[in-house]
């Protein structure tokens, strides 16, 4: 429940008060309460009050009966869906990235709609288990079935190191696994991913190569305009001539928009890191479409491999390595990417790629390229920074004094005189931590690696 205050100075008529008295009626579970007038205040206190309905909701018929009852201030109009199941990959994208962003920073919506997701990948699961294993799931039913069973899990609960919890996991870990292997970001899911990565060095090798992707996020001129209303097509944020780039370059604590006319609201954008990093935690849904159009672009142009989740090459029919698309390495024969989250919660790309030129091949008929390439990379890498960049760490975190990360923006080339001051500071804020028990490796362990 919730107010809405109706003052008398700016509507004297009470027009307002009815036309939403007229909007809630027509919507099931919603009505209006009208307390009491405060003699003290010119304002009368009018509350929405939506029930919660006592009968279970098939998400599976009735799920847009569901989001429009749940979310009606979204659906004003309680319609819009084109399924009365559960949203697909499509429907979700076409919700999410509407132009006026009310489904993607509505929070709620957005954890039942993850949810809906791994729930649903699990009960399909689950169906397809049982299906194939008929025999196996009649055991498990009886075994569930039985009197002791959840005394079993509760003594399990309270001894997870006894013997009978490990016999009690062998006979449930079957149906756990099959269940599960299916279901989105799920411990299960991600163990298989080893399994996968194995497979591709047995049958290709040793990977041509290693990369990571990070970008920048929230200092990123097209994220910040995603997270803007659009207006106009003709106008910002939908389009930008340089203006939010040079704010960004300068340093500018804020940016302030020009309109086109004066249908084009006025804002003023603050650029101050916390502010946009507050700008990117209210805006989780379209974070992660900058980071998958900046993820795609890295495989299709610079890989020249088209993601198999997107309808790429290796998803239907298998393709001659010589007739796919060459990219900055070559030919790919095979490629393995991960995606991982930072401690705050960004995320960054880790991927593999298997070349028609092998490590094998390099090493065989060009031993002394090997060679060039490691004392190149010897003088390229350090482990180490000069004492003055570790002295003025410390002093800046006496002092409390904010140190500054180099952006995306900010490239600068080797023959520059603030080349290596660029490195170290970013080096230092990024790469540099102290070792403590928490570590996993040691450091015979990381002189190996």
């Amino acid at each position: 429940m919730f107010p809405i205050l109706n003052a008398s100075q700016t509507d004297p008529s009470g027009a307002q008060l009815e036309a939403v008295r007229e909007l809630v009626t027509g919507i099931s579970n919603v009505g209006l309460d009208e307390t009491e007038p405060d003699p003290n205040s010119d304002r009368t206190s009018t509350t929405v009050r939506v029930e919660r309905g006592k009968v279970p909701m098939n998400e599976y018929t009735r799920n847009d009966d569901l989001l429009y009852g749940l979310f009606w201030p979204d659906f004003i109009l309680k319609k819009g869906l084109r399924s009365r199941g559960p949203l697909d990959v499509t429907a979700r994208r076409h919700l999410l990235l509407q132009f006026d962003k009310r489904f993607s920073s509505n929070h709620q919506l957005l954890f039942l709609l993850a949810n809906q997701t791994q729930r649903h990948a699990h009960n399909l699961g689950v169906y397809a288990y049982v299906r194939n294993h008929p025999v196996a799931f009649e055991a498990f039913a009886k075994q569930v079935a039985e009197d002791d069973f959840m005394k079993r899990l509760e003594d399990a609960i309270q001894n997870p190191n006894a013997k009978e919890v490990i016999q009690l996991l062998k006979e449930m870990q079957p149906w756990l696994i099959g269940s599960s292997k299916n279901v989105l970001f799920s411990t299960v899911a991600r163990n298989q991913d080893i399994t996968k990565l194995i497979n591709y060095t047995r049958n290709f090798g040793m990977p041509s190569l290693f990369g990571t992707f990070s970008p920048d996020d929230y200092q990123n001129p097209q994220f910040i305009r995603l997270t803007l209303r659009t207006f106009r097509p003709d106008a910002f944020p939908a389009v930008d001539e340089g203006a939010l780039i040079n704010a960004l370059q300068s340093g500018a604590d804020s940016f302030q928009t020009t309109p086109f006319d004066e249908t084009v609201a006025v804002g003023d954008i603050k650029l101050k890191n916390p502010d946009l990093q507050r700008r990117l935690a209210e805006n989780p849904v379209l974070a992660a479409e900058m980071f998958n159009r900046l993820l795609t672009s890295v495989w299709k142009i610079l890989l020249g491999v088209e993601p198999i989740h997107q309808g790429g090459i290796g998803s239907k029919k298998t393709v001659a390595c010589e007739c796919r698309a060459r990219g900055l390495f070559g030919h790919m024969r095979a490629a393995f990417g991960a995606t991982e989250e930072q401690a705050r919660l960004s995320l960054h790309h880790h991927f593999l790629g298997w070349t028609d030129l092998t490590p094998e091949k390099v090493s065989a008929y060009f031993p002394h390229l090997m060679d060039e390439v490691a004392e190149c990379l010897d003088s390229m890498y350090r482990a180490e920074l000069p004492a003055e960049v570790h002295i003025a760490q410390i002093l800046r975190q006496a002092i409390r004094h904010p140190g500054k990360r180099c952006v995306h923006y900010e490239s600068p080339m080797p023959s520059d005189d603030l080349f290596y001051a660029y490195a170290a500071r970013t080096a230092m804020h990024c790469q540099f931590h102290c070792h403590s028990a928490t570590c996993r490796y040691d450091f015979e362990q990381l002189a190996l690696i």
